[in-house]
């Protein structure tokens, strides 16, 4: 959330609208950075430095204590309240009508990708080479790779691109897998979220216990899969997940996120 303090703290601003979507809606953080920075990326920071669990979760109260002692701004929560994050946003409220009807979908059962991925890997193309996209690249590899582990273990057809895909590839893969991996990327949030969900694949997007969106898609276990922020925990999801009674869930869970 970029905007200035003062802004958010005048009597006169009622509400604020952010695509940024952290709970505790701190702010960004700014010690040890240029510009002001995403809170998902000090995240990643401190934990490669060690100040976050390496194992276990990380739940949105422990996620926003560390960023707090990372130097990241915090609002009272009367200011915090203003703040509402405008997921969907407007590029996915214009294409929405594009999108195939839930009815016309693919069943999950009748899918032949069990997990795909579709991303970059290397944010320092077209960017002056930093540490903002040095983190990126680490992070997301690592998530992936676990993924792309996960998958190998239990025996899995996984379609794991790591590069950009022509659109019409991309939709096509969106619209033959059964889940779909969205882990942090510039923003907690993207697009791929909801063109995953209006596909009809289940969006697994770690670190979704620590997101809140005007429309409840963050709702781990109800509206989407959740996973630790680092993917540690891949192969226990996927195993669980695409286990015969967690097939039933993910129907479920299908179901309800096209609800919203």
């Amino acid at each position: 959330m970029m905007s200035p303090p003062a802004v958010v703290r005048d009597s006169s601003t009622v509400a604020l609208l952010t695509q940024t979507a952290m709970k505790g809606h701190g702010g960004p953080c700014r010690a040890g950075w240029q510009l002001p920075m995403y809170r998902h990326l000090e995240l990643w920071h401190q934990l490669e430095r060690g100040n976050v669990p390496a194992d276990g979760d990380v739940d949105a109260e422990s996620a926003d204590r560390v960023l707090r002692d990372a130097g990241c701004e915090s609002w009272p929560a009367k200011l915090a309240s203003k703040a509402m994050a405008i997921i969907p946003e407007w590029l996915t409220v214009m294409r929405g009508r594009a999108f195939p009807p839930y009815s016309t979908l693919t069943p999950l059962h009748l899918r032949p990708t069990d997990v795909a991925f579709s991303g970059l890997m290397n944010y320092t193309k077209g960017w002056k080479p930093g540490e903002k996209a040095a983190l990126l690249n680490r992070h997301r590899l690592a998530i992936v790779e676990r993924v792309r582990e996960a998958c190998r273990d239990l025996g899995l057809t996984c379609e794991l691109v790591t590069d950009r895909l022509p659109r019409r590839e991309y939709f096509e893969l969106l619209r033959r897998a059964r889940i779909f991996v969205s882990p942090y990327g510039l923003g907690e949030w993207s697009t791929k979220d909801e063109e995953a969900i209006l596909s009809g694949a289940v969006l697994l997007k770690p670190g979704a216990g620590l997101l809140e969106s005007a429309i409840p898609m963050y709702t781990p276990g109800e509206t989407c899969l959740g996973m630790r922020f680092d993917g540690a925990d891949a192969h226990e999801v996927l195993q669980r997940a695409l286990s015969p009674e967690g097939r039933l869930a993910l129907r479920r869970i299908q179901a309800r996120s096209h609800e919203m």
